[in-house]
């Protein structure tokens, strides 16, 4: 299966939404077990991330619609995406499961956001 039979929802979907591979795995899981609710660290400890970088995944998967949020002392998250975004999610985990190299090669070479390349041509490069 190559990228162009990759349903376009599905590469919309991870140009949009999946900024990494451990965003990806974090999101996977959630989705998996999606009766759970997830504290940061058992994220962390489940996919052997630091429970910082695990926070900031939830953190970017609430804000993208993906994740509810409850606070009782230290926030747990539950994946609950709108109807709309469980179905896409549901088919990019069939792909995964599928075609995991597929995936990620998708995730790592998806289009850089506009607010990237604008930051980047403002980097200093040496002069040739």
């Amino acid at each position: 299966m190559a990228e162009d039979t990759v349903p376009q929802r599905l590469q919309a979907f991870i140009a949009n939404h999946v900024g990494s591979i451990e965003l990806l795995e974090v999101l996977l899981l959630m989705h998996a077990e999606r009766d759970r609710a997830w504290a940061a660290e058992e994220v962390g400890a489940r996919l052997r991330l630091s429970a910082v970088s695990a926070s900031q995944h939830l953190v970017a998967l609430r804000q993208r619609g993906l994740l509810s949020v409850a606070l009782a002392g230290d926030a747990v998250y539950r994946y609950q995406p709108s109807p709309a975004l469980a179905g896409v999610v549901d088919e990019l985990a069939q792909l995964y499961r599928e075609r995991r190299l597929l995936v990620a090669d998708l995730v790592a070479t998806r289009p850089r956001s506009k607010l990237r390349l604008f930051a980047d041509a403002f980097k200093f490069r040496k002069e040739e």
